[in-house]
């Protein structure tokens, strides 16, 4: 009988618990932990930059009056960050395809990399549903949004007309 009520205010002070957990997430969603796509700029760099030696961000003239960083690979795709260094509003990887089948597959690589860094696996895994749209038909203008963690949405955008893959993140 003794183990039998032990057992009973164990469950009993294990709902109890509970019960004062959820009662205070009914009270709204904690504010962001960081403003923006809660991420910080000189990270995002320092990770592109392992994949990439030859990415060099510079910051260019400001656009609507936000910070603008930009670097500008050795086959021509770039990326660019628009924001405070602790308020990026929006980040993008825009992928030149070249005439060499080895400088886009590691071009793919390094886009892969990113959507990982944005969103984890499930972002990989939105972006690789949008690139197998693209091996479907490349002559064709695709485009495609997904929201993930972070205050972060995703948009893939291919156009046949630039010969790009541009991957962008902003706030939502």
């Amino acid at each position: 009988m003794d183990k039998f009520i032990r057992v009973f205010f164990s469950v009993l002070s294990l709902l109890t618990l509970l019960s004062f957990s959820a009662s205070a997430q009914e009270k709204g969603d904690p504010p962001p932990a960081m403003p923006g796509l809660e991420i910080k700029r000189s990270y995002l760099i320092k990770q592109m930059q392992s994949s990439d030696s030859t990415l060099i961000f510079k910051e260019v003239p400001k656009i609507d009056g936000e910070e603008s960083y930009l670097a500008v690979d050795k086959d021509g795709s770039s990326m660019q960050f628009f924001g405070k260094e602790n308020y990026l509003k929006k980040v993008s990887f825009t992928f030149k395809f070249t005439t060499y089948k080895d400088v886009n597959l590691l071009q793919y690589k390094r886009m892969s990399y990113f959507a990982f860094l944005m969103g984890g696996d499930k972002c990989l895994k939105w972006f690789e549903h949008c690139a197998a749209e693209f091996v479907k038909d490349k002559t064709k203008f695709f485009t495609d949004k997904a929201n993930f963690d972070f205050n972060r949405k995703g948009v893939y955008t291919y156009n046949p007309a630039n010969k790009a893959m541009v991957l962008t993140f902003i706030e939502w």
